[in-house]
């Protein structure tokens, strides 16, 4: 740098003056000053410095993954299957460097890995100012895990860290600050896991806290712990990116549950659950029955094997509290994941109420020989249905009430029944001059009555309001 600006100024000495500063003077500030920029210009955040991996399928624009291997760049997603794909002498991207001031990284706490004998290690922290490789890769949903080799043969002591985006992308975006195409927030990063130099083994990291059931965007750290200023990764190799490794690692999200009544006395809770790689049990003391373990697979083996319900029932009036939970497989194929302390949930409700339907005995004319049930019924509970000992009535507007008596019930939007009973009973036709009552049907055949014939003991000689005869 000393000799290029030299060299620059003995060029350009002959030249004039500019307002008593010499243009040569003038020229070497300028070229020290963007020199200068551009050194200390270096990319210290995962957004400056990611690189995207180079092996794996593509994401299309739908959200969906071609898998050819002649799919094009930007690629990034792990493969299913033992086919491994390979991006060789990795290199900081864009001269990345660590700045534990940009971003930090903090593995020193230990709870680290050796991914190849599982052991616990504890690398040292990344130095500021030393080389960094950030590595940015995907693993498509409803996976599970997936298995690399993180190795080195330059001499270089290799520690790494692994992170997750928190936002879940299916596709990528081309980064201006990086300048490659990246996927998720690369701003918004979650530690899931950490470790050494991996063996010529496959390795499957633990990561904890992923549920794989949405595409997951990694950033993957890598530095030499020796800090010698120099960093050169061999190689980063992945496969089994549909969960079909030989470590399965477990997901579970237990979804809406759906509450319906079984009868006027039983209702039932239907839990649906969608994750990979265990047997999973649902447990409620509650519960009058629970249905059957369900074992969940991952896309590398059946696609639809991911989803899963459960079904409980339980007493009207009982509530339920549901606890779903990955348990040692006792089905032929389940796996025995890593992580099962991780797969749990679970769901809590109160029990349905049944609907109130009250309607009122009838009392009728002995001569009526047609009713219409529809108008017993109540405001705002109409539509049900009318019954018998018979079974159900098809025209309940024309009804023998001597049929009765006669069941209305209705049935809520989660299947709940409510219902009431109604009878009917008959008024007697009263005989003329017999007394005795003041009831008689506007249907009957009389045309007259004897007001005096309702008279009683000895209560007689008094008048009748509004005629002139008692008998009208």
């Amino acid at each position: 740098m000393k000799e290029f600006t030299c060299l620059i100024s003995k060029s350009i000495s002959k030249f004039s003056t500019i307002n008593g500063i010499k243009i040569t003077t003038l020229f070497v500030f300028i070229l020290l000053s963007f020199f200068s920029f551009d050194l200390q210009a270096q990319a210290d955040t995962p957004c400056e410095g990611a690189n995207r991996w180079q092996g794996g399928s593509k994401w299309n624009a739908d959200g969906t993954i071609d898998d050819r291997p002649n799919s094009g760049e930007p690629n990034g997603i792990i493969r299913c299957g033992s086919s491994a794909e390979t991006q060789s002498q990795i290199l900081p991207f864009n001269n990345a460097v660590y700045n534990s001031s940009a971003f930090l990284i903090d593995v020193e706490g230990g709870g680290c890995v050796n991914p190849s004998t599982g052991s616990i290690v504890a690398p040292d922290n990344p130095t500021n100012g030393q080389p960094i490789v950030w590595l940015n890769f995907d693993v498509r949903p409803y996976s599970g895990s997936f298995e690399v080799q993180i190795n080195d043969n330059s001499g270089d002591n290799i520690g790494w860290a692994l992170y997750v985006s928190t936002q879940n992308d299916d596709f990528t975006t081309y980064s201006n600050a990086a300048g490659d195409d990246l996927s998720g927030d690369c701003s918004n990063l979650t530690f899931v896991s950490c470790g050494v130099e991996s063996s010529s083994t496959w390795n499957t990291i633990p990561v904890g806290n992923v549920d794989f059931l949405e595409a997951t965007n990694f950033y993957l750290a890598i530095w030499d712990q020796d800090a010698d200023g120099n960093l050169s990764v061999n190689n980063f190799k992945a496969r089994f990116g549909c969960g079909d490794g030989d470590i399965p690692i477990c997901a579970l999200v237990v979804g809406e549950e759906t509450v319906s009544c079984v009868d006027s006395g039983t209702y039932q809770v239907v839990v649906p659950i969608t994750g990979t790689n265990a047997q999973f049990t649902a447990t409620d003391a509650n519960a009058l029955t629970i249905s059957e373990d369900v074992c969940l697979s991952n896309i590398g083996v059946d696609e639809e094997g991911v989803f899963g319900s459960f079904t409980l029932t339980y007493n009207i009036g009982t509530p339920y509290n549901i606890s779903i939970s990955a348990v040692k497989p006792s089905t032929n194929g389940c796996a025995d994941p890593f992580n099962p302390t991780q797969c749990v949930g679970g769901v809590s409700g109160s029990s349905p109420n049944l609907p109130t339907v009250q309607i009122s005995d009838q009392t009728i004319c002995e001569t009526t020989t047609s009713v219409d049930l529809t108008l017993l019924e109540p405001e705002g509970k109409t539509g049900g249905t009318w019954s018998n000992s018979e079974g159900d009535i098809t025209d309940a507007t024309d009804v023998d009430p001597n049929d009765g008596p006669f069941t209305y019930t209705i049935t809520d939007n989660i299947s709940c029944e409510g219902s009431d009973d109604v009878a009917y009973t008959f008024y007697d036709l009263p005989e003329a001059g017999t007394g005795g009552s003041d009831r008689f049907c506007i249907d009957s055949d009389l045309s007259s009555v004897d007001l005096f014939a309702l008279i009683v003991g000895g209560d007689t000689g008094g008048s009748w309001t509004d005629v002139s005869d008692g008998s009208v």
